[in-house]
């Protein structure tokens, strides 16, 4: 490194280390006494950057902007039975908050909204919020965590440095709803992803593993379930006009069976939760079919565990015999859907040859009269030549 870069990295730290003092003198806790400097090191892509604080100011709660990075941003039960009577105990707002300038006299709150919150309800808006003020930049730190002449103006890496600094422990855990919220954004900053995207098109969920990498980079240690990382992906694919696929959601299915001219299947749980019937305990009464979802998933073992099972289960339990009329319409959403029509339909047909084969075993069982008469495929590509399909057997 320069001995100009030496020199300017020093005087962030020295600068910094003022701010904090002042901070200090007013009753305030250093940051680095705590948690709370977390929010100064940022990890992306196998990288480290530091971030600095650049100024410690009293600033009235009108001239405090929200930023979201979370779909609910404050827990007023958290702040009202735990934090508020805390802040009281100890006559005054220990950690300063987080912020960065938007202009000369207003700021945006990155870290701290429980603590802003509190102070506001605490003092009615009157009493003003101590707050350090971040860097608009970063510098890059080397494998032994020294500052290098790698100063950064990078949007993505400031945002990611205000999703990472939330432990669980002192604030609003995230959920994986809030997730698709922070995604948008860094995208929006990078699409790269800091590198780790490098065509810097929308990600496909299941292409090269880069979805899970740019998930294992923003939260290493949380939403670590393959399940739980799909249905952020859909929450932040829905309406993305740069996606190949489509998600489908519970309301799509919906919307899918009853434009086809079929029973729903919605009901409730008996704690009120909406969800639908099973296969079986489904039937159209009005079509005379018994109606099921399912997906490609395992190549066929899903649906033969929903579908196959309980029927040679109900034959030898006697609950259906080979007399009665027993049709059968699914609902099947291909499994980590291709991104092109002619892949795609060649995983429909697939579906639909395996139901056939299953109506020919049936027919050689003695039991014709079950048969599986229609397949209802959702649309899930986003080209327009894709649509919603009918095939009957």
């Amino acid at each position: 490194m320069s001995q100009v870069a030496k020199n300017i990295n020093s005087a962030y730290l020295v600068n910094e280390n003022k701010f904090i003092k002042e901070a200090e003198k007013l009753g305030h806790q250093s940051p680095h006494m705590s948690d709370q400097a977390e929010i100064l090191y940022i990890k992306s892509a196998g990288k480290t950057y530091r971030r600095f604080i650049v100024g410690f100011e009293m600033i009235q709660h009108s001239n405090i902007f929200q930023s979201q990075i979370r779909q609910i941003v404050v827990n007023q039960d958290y702040c009202r039975e735990d934090l508020i009577p805390r802040i009281k105990k100890d006559g005054r707002i220990l950690d300063p908050i987080w912020v960065s300038r938007r202009t000369n006299t207003t700021v945006e709150l990155e870290h701290g909204h429980h603590r802003e919150y509190s102070n506001k309800i605490i003092h009615k808006g009157q009493k003003n919020m101590p707050c350090f003020i971040l860097s608009d930049f970063v510098v890059e730190l080397d494998e032994n965590g020294c500052l290098t002449n790698n100063k950064l103006q990078h949007k993505f890496l400031l945002i990611k440095s205000k999703i990472g600094c939330n432990p669980p422990a002192n604030n609003l855990v995230y959920t994986f709803n809030d997730v698709p919220h922070q995604l948008r954004d860094l995208f929006n900053a990078d699409p790269s992803f800091n590198g780790l995207n490098p065509s810097r098109q929308f990600p496909e969920r299941y292409e090269n593993g880069i979805f899970d990498n740019i998930m294992s980079d923003l939260h290493p240690n949380a939403f670590l379930l393959q399940g739980t990382r799909t249905r952020i992906y859909n929450l932040w694919s829905k309406g993305n006009s740069t996606s190949k696929t489509s998600s489908v959601g519970f309301s799509d299915i919906t919307n899918d069976l009853i434009s086809c001219g079929y029973d729903s299947g919605v009901t409730k749980t008996q704690r009120g939760t909406i969800c639908r019937k099973k296969f079986l305990d489904w039937y159209d009464s009005n079509n005379n079919i018994y109606l099921g979802v399912t997906n490609t998933n395992a190549r066929g073992a899903t649906f033969e565990r929903d579908f196959a099972l309980p029927l040679i289960k109900a034959i030898a339990d006697g609950t259906i015999d080979n007399k009665q009329k027993c049709e059968i319409v699914i609902h099947c959403t291909i499994y980590k859907p291709p991104a092109t029509i002619l892949a795609i339909k060649k995983q429909r047909q697939d579906f639909v040859d395996l139901l056939k084969t299953w109506n020919t075993r049936m027919s050689s069982f003695g039991f014709s009269n079950i048969k599986f008469k229609e397949v209802i495929f959702p649309r899930q590509l986003t080209d327009p030549n894709d649509s919603r399909t009918q095939e009957k057997m």
